[in-house]
């Protein structure tokens, strides 16, 4: 065997194995990860049929804008969505204020853009006078959303420079803009924050001790938010609004409208429509981003004794899966960007990111006297994969802003529960007096591994962390001696962490983590619940068997000889005033079924039922014979 071949191979030999197994000190063993679209990609259409009115829309206006297939060119009675601009608004007619009415009363949505306190103010007081005007002089069609809708706006409060308070207030806003986009359809509010406000990152360093180091903040990359964000952010929006395509007056034979059944008339969810609350941020890590949405179901009951209760549920939704995790190799390490994000605690890092490494909550009651009951989940989690919150409670008597058809025997319940998926995640709960907290952590980081040549590698993080993930709680706030309109704090706060190495080091002992926290503060205004019942008497004459079954028949949400209505307060005339209209609506438009079942002329008069005045009256002349 000649040596002389042998030496040269085992010396190649070693040359490849070393090479392999080289400390990273250079480039080798990194990749350049594809950036982020900047563009908008425009997955999401709304079929909604939308009139926009005139204005240069940017930002998510302008994404929501682009997702509208079915523009219309004038704002009539086949539009189910408006977009308005807060600029544009001050300039609104009269006419396009009674339109924009109409559009609520049916169950369209109003989508407002980058509304301010002034603005909104305007805009809300115009549609409150042309709904008092359409409701009080004749028909208007309205909607079972639409009725809620209208309870809604005419029973928003004033703060204390008396402006009319909008249902979402930004606690951290600097540039007098509320939002991106506020949302209105029924009891529902969709809400995309203001994405141009910059606000400041929390920064944390840590080991693989867990020990917490150095924090500070730095101000997000200047060149967010894309148009890619935009549209992230606009693809919810859109997917909401493809609701109002099931939007439609019932017209001709049918049925007009279904009663509820009267063994559910204590069902708190049946008899009355949750308060719908919906918003979205966006978090930061580096140039790397993702949207976070905040929901809310809010219910909300008094005892006819003095005291308010809400039911909240609450859900937090992360759309992690937007961060790119990676590299999904573990030796490999992004380079893309990381200077950037990293190049302030080393020289030449290289990174494994971006996943989530905490998500958590707190509320706090505007009045500092309430109490906190039934909270779900209570207890700490730590090693269980999924856990079930509950909404459970009942009340012996209360008012409830229901269906005017619906009698309430006594009191009302709720039993709601929902699943959610926790899988390598630990959560801490405190009661903190009447402000609960939610916090959750990874239970496991990725770490770094080394051989003996100091070749690093990277665990990868759990599924969850680089995934989509949605956790929910519910708890009730009881107020006594209710008699204010009140509002809640919602504080979130989502940490987004990487995993770095420094080149110029050659090695390092532990693991080395750079935490990024968006914290985010709003002000949600609550609907009070109804605090006195009505009752009122709807009297036909002349009386008429034929006429009183086609009534029956036809119009038992409308046929109500005696009806109750729960109103915040105690003169409150626009519910009546509401369910006249709304009647008045549901004949006139069926008049040809009137006469298919040979409808002699009437006339309906409402009035208390403990008073002899008559409020108002409507008739209907049968066409001559």
């Amino acid at each position: 065997m000649d040596i002389r071949r042998i030496i040269p191979a085992a010396l190649c030999a070693l040359a490849i194995c070393a090479c392999d197994r080289q400390p990273l000190t250079s480039t080798s063993g990194s990749i350049n990860e594809p950036d982020y679209p900047t563009e908008d990609v425009l997955t999401v259409k709304t079929q909604s049929r939308t009139y926009i009115f005139p204005h240069s829309y940017t930002g998510s206006a302008k994404a929501l804008a682009n997702r509208i297939s079915d523009k219309a060119e004038a704002l009539d009675a086949s539009v189910k969505t408006v977009v308005l601009h807060d600029k544009a608004s001050a300039a609104l007619s009269s006419a396009d204020a009674t339109a924009i009415a109409a559009l609520l009363a049916r169950g369209g949505s109003l989508v407002y853009c980058e509304p301010t306190r002034t603005g909104t103010d305007a805009l809300l007081r115009k549609i409150q006078s042309s709904i008092r005007k359409a409701i009080g002089s004749g028909p208007l069609s309205i909607s079972t959303d639409g009725k809620t809708a209208i309870h809604n706006i005419l029973n928003i409060s004033e703060d204390k420079d008396g402006l009319l308070v909008p249902v979402f207030i930004d606690d951290g806003d600097t540039d007098g803009v509320l939002c991106d986009i506020i949302a209105i359809r029924g009891g529902e509010y969709r809400i995309i924050t203001d994405l141009d406000e910059n606000s400041p990152i929390k920064i944390t360093l840590s080991g693989d001790d867990d020990s917490t180091g150095e924090s500070y903040t730095e101000n997000r990359p200047d060149d967010s938010p894309t148009a890619y964000l935009y549209g992230l952010h606009a693809d919810d929006l859109a997917e909401w609004l493809n609701g109002n395509n099931t939007m439609s007056a019932v017209k001709g034979g049918s049925i007009l409208a279904s009663a509820i059944p009267n063994e559910d008339s204590q069902d708190l969810e049946k008899i009355t429509n949750a308060q719908k609350i919906s918003y979205s941020y966006s978090a930061y890590a580096g140039h790397k981003f993702e949207p976070i949405t905040i929901s809310y179901e809010i219910w909300a009951v008094n005892d006819t004794k003095g005291s308010d209760y809400y039911l909240i549920h609450q859900e937090l939704r992360a759309e992690n899966s937007v961060l790119v995790c990676g590299p999904k190799k573990e030796r490999d390490w992004n380079e893309y960007r990381v200077n950037e994000a990293f190049g302030d605690v080393a020289k030449e890092p290289r990174a494994y990111w971006a996943y989530m490494s905490n998500f958590g909550t707190q509320t706090q009651f505007s009045n500092n006297t309430a109490t906190v009951e039934h909270i779900s989940p209570a207890n700490s989690l730590k090693g269980e994969s999924t856990y079930t919150e509950n909404l459970t409670w009942s009340i012996e008597t209360a008012y409830v802003l229901t269906k005017p058809e619906i009698e309430l025997t006594g009191g009302v319940k709720m039993s709601k529960s929902w699943t959610h998926n926790v899988m390598d995640l630990e959560m801490d709960f405190t009661y903190n007096g009447n402000k609960p907290k939610w916090n959750y952590k990874a239970g496991v980081l990725p770490r770094l591994t080394k051989d003996s040549k100091y070749d690093w590698r990277h665990d990868f993080a759990k599924p969850i962390l680089r995934s989509d993930c949605t956790m929910g709680h519910s708890w009730i706030w009881k107020i006594s001696n209710a008699s204010d309109t009140y509002s809640f704090s919602s504080k979130t706060w989502i940490g987004i962490q990487g995993l770095y190495i420094d080149l110029k080091k050659g090695h390092q002992k532990g693991s080395k983590y750079k935490m990024f926290t968006t914290e985010d503060n709003k002000t949600l205004n609550l609907n009070p619940p109804a605090r006195y019942k009505q009752e009122w008497i709807m009297t036909l004459s002349p009386y008429n068997e034929n006429t009183e079954r086609v009534m029956k028949t036809y119009f038992p949400d409308y046929w109500l000889p005696a009806l109750s209505l729960y109103t915040v307060k105690e003169d409150d005339k626009d519910a009546i005033d509401t369910q006249i209209a709304a009647t008045i609506s549901a004949i006139s438009d069926n008049t040809a079924l009137l006469e298919d079942n040979k409808v002699e002329s009437f006339t309906l008069s409402w009035k208390p039922l403990h008073g002899s005045t008559v409020y108002k009256t409507w008739s209907y002349t049968a066409p001559k014979k």
